[in-house]
């Protein structure tokens, strides 16, 4: 059995309509009354007209969300039956990885993993003054009620003893008293531009292994449950160990980058538009270039084997 926490159903449709002939023929609305003439399904009657039937009969968000389960394992295991899916996990080394693997291969990489938001770390970098504000006001209570309670016992003829009390008791009131410095918050806040503008709110499962780790873009809307559902359930850092089937995009060593060409009064606007591409791709990669042990998946699906 499979507990799902990522499901791109599209791509796994796609894939199951060219794996199991017929599921394309059909004409499939997904409304609540779904009309599907059977009678135009080509290919053989097995594993396609399955997926078509799950599909035809989905009428409500629960409903579709099972049989959407349903029509992965028979996708799944339909891989397995044409040798069509390579397996990784904890034995294999980068050595081993490289020679099994290839570019445009649908692989199943079993592991622990790790949720890296790009999304919240820039929002926790553009709130962490008024965060750690907060964390200031909350643990220095105890010191003002201590300080409120001094100034209601000390006689009043103690002027200068109740001035002190009254001074930090004012520090202790005013959050700016608990602010980080604005060169701390001048840093910060050009670090979070950059890291929106490099990342935006990318959602990656990353999954270490002996010497080369593999990553995979999430699309948010695919996922099965809320991000803050998924974290407080798994941790950012996962105990348990996910699967994570998806099309390898990007492996081994790393192309050097292209030489930029000079751009010339003799060249378009389209052409100068199309040359700036390496310098724009040179930009990124300053930022976000994968290492040549990583290797990046285009995910389909992220679940956990029960």
């Amino acid at each position: 059995m499979k507990s799902f926490i990522y499901l791109d159903r599209f791509k796994m449709y796609s894939l199951s309509s060219q794996l199991m002939e017929g599921v394309t023929d059909y004409i499939l609305e997904e409304t609540h009354n779904s009309t599907v003439d059977e009678e135009s399904q080509k290919g053989p009657v097995a594993s396609g007209r399955i997926i078509a039937e799950i599909i035809e009969k989905a009428s409500t968000s629960f409903e579709k969300k099972f049989l959407h389960d349903y029509a992965y394992s028979i996708f799944e295991n339909r891989l397995v039956e044409l040798s069509k899916l390579v397996q990784v996990d904890s034995t294999f080394s980068k050595a081993d990885a490289l020679g099994s693997l290839k570019h445009s291969q649908i692989v199943r990489f079993v592991g622990k993993a790790k949720f890296v938001d790009f999304g919240e770390t820039v929002k926790t970098l553009r709130t962490l003054n008024s965060m750690r504000q907060s964390l200031g006001v909350l643990t220095s209570n105890e010191e003002r009620e201590s300080l409120v309670q001094k100034i209601t016992d000390t006689p009043q003829t103690r002027k200068a003893e109740i001035g002190g009390y009254q001074t930090r008791l004012k520090e202790l009131m005013d959050v700016k008293t608990f602010s980080q410095s604005p060169s701390e918050m001048f840093f910060q806040k050009h670090l979070s531009d950059i890291l929106e503008s490099s990342f935006g709110d990318a959602l990656e499962l990353s999954m270490g292994f002996s010497d080369f780790q593999v990553s995979a873009d999430l699309n948010r809307d695919n996922l099965r449950e809320s991000e803050r559902s998924i974290i407080n359930k798994y941790s950012r850092l996962t105990e348990v160990e996910l699967v994570l089937l998806g099309v390898v995009t990007q492996i081994g060593d790393i192309a050097p980058e292209q030489e930029v060409e000079e751009i010339t009064e003799e060249h378009t606007l389209r052409e100068a538009i199309s040359i700036n591409t390496a310098s724009l791709a040179g930009l990124e990669n300053s930022f976000k270039q994968r290492p040549s042990n990583e290797i990046i998946v285009d995910p389909i699906a992220v679940y956990v084997e029960l």
